[in-house]
């Protein structure tokens, strides 16, 4: 091992010592450095913590430092990924990181109005698949457009699907409508609520054909489905309703409400003649029949009386056979009678005088 120049090959290192002359053997020893003699290198999952044997030492440098994170087997604690590289047993450090993976590292949550759109980091990847993503329909502030409800979840950073749903409002969505013959009895969906409030509620007395029943007129107006209450009215009659009648001494100058018209067309009018007390003027006599009510015409006639009317008188040659007129009977009674004995040119027969 070099004579006076006590030297080692490479990969060895001296385990003796020189030889001064004086000994009696050759103490000139060299032995093998460990991990891989001349061709230092380590096991995987370890790092070159020495320096090479170049065969001057007097002892083996070649070290050997397990890497840290699994040693040969590299692998990071949940919540982590590998940053580095695994060890090879070639190099001269320790390559083996670890990284805490964002959103919570080992309780990977995130934050409110977002949902988790990654995986959980094992420790055994190579990047941060801890992801985060903002849920829709305003992320932390979860609010729906003007028209829609709030149909889903509001995101709390733990789940792995956008909950935050808005479903379009019945009736015309951010139009608020109902069809003809309904009203709107709910409220204009603002986007905040979590139920469609967009409701409509059938008008009453027919709905899209606004019809009252017979005896009544339409007194509301049609509900188009803009307004917010039932306008579809409707009143009663006058003079009987469903049963169109006049009091006596009147007769119905109008038409039956049939429940289509929009106004009362059941019309009583006086009849003549003393109105529900059938009387006539003196000199006449009641021709007609009383009003009882029913009818649709003035049936309440007067007559004058024969002979003068008001001033019942007879014709000279005659007298007054009847009664006069008072106006409260039904016949003329005001009669004349042909006086005898020549009626107009009084005459007694021969042998006779007046």
């Amino acid at each position: 091992n070099g004579g006076s120049s006590y030297t080692c090959a490479s990969g060895n290192y001296k385990s003796g010592t020189a030889c001064p002359g004086t000994g009696t053997s050759d103490t000139q020893k060299c032995a093998s450095c460990a991990n891989g003699g001349s061709s230092y290198t380590c096991t995987a999952g370890n790092y070159k913590s020495g320096s090479a044997c170049t065969g001057t030492g007097t002892s083996d440098t070649q070290k050997c430092t397990a890497c840290v994170n699994g040693g040969s087997s590299y692998t990071c604690t949940a919540g982590n990924y590998k940053s580095g590289t695994a060890c090879s047993g070639t190099g001269t450090s320790d390559t083996q990181k670890c990284t805490t993976c964002t959103n919570g590292g080992s309780s990977y949550t995130c934050t409110a109005g977002n949902y988790k759109s990654g995986s959980t980091c094992t420790g055994t990847g190579t990047s941060d698949t801890q992801k985060c993503t903002s849920c829709a329909n305003g992320g932390s502030s979860y609010t729906c457009t003007a028209g829609n409800y709030k149909s889903g979840t509001a995101c709390s950073g733990t789940g792995t699907s956008d909950t935050q749903k808005c479903t379009t409002c019945t009736n015309g969505g951010s139009s608020y409508t109902c069809t003809a013959g309904k009203y709107k009895s709910g409220s204009a969906c603002s986007g905040a609520g979590t139920t469609d409030t967009q409701q409509c509620t059938n008008c009453a007395n027919g709905g899209s054909t606004y019809t009252c029943t017979a005896g009544n007129y339409k007194s509301g107006s049609a509900c188009t489905g803009t307004g917010t209450s039932d306008t579809q009215k409707c009143t009663s009659c006058g003079n009987g309703g469903s049963s169109y009648t006049c009091t006596a001494g009147n007769y119905k100058s109008g038409s039956a409400c049939t429940g289509t018209g929009t106004s009362d067309t059941q019309k009583c009018t006086s009849c003549g003649n003393g109105g529900s007390s059938y009387t006539c003027t003196a000199g006449n006599y009641k021709s007609g029949t009383a009003c009882g009510g029913t009818g649709t015409a003035d049936t309440q006639k007067c007559t004058p009386c024969g002979n003068g009317g008001t001033s019942y008188t007879c014709t000279a040659g005659s007298y007054k056979s009847g009664t006069a007129c008072t106006g409260t009977l039904t016949t003329d009674t005001q009669q004349c009678t042909s006086c005898a004995n020549g009626g107009s040119s009084y005459k007694c027969n021969a042998g006779n005088y007046k």
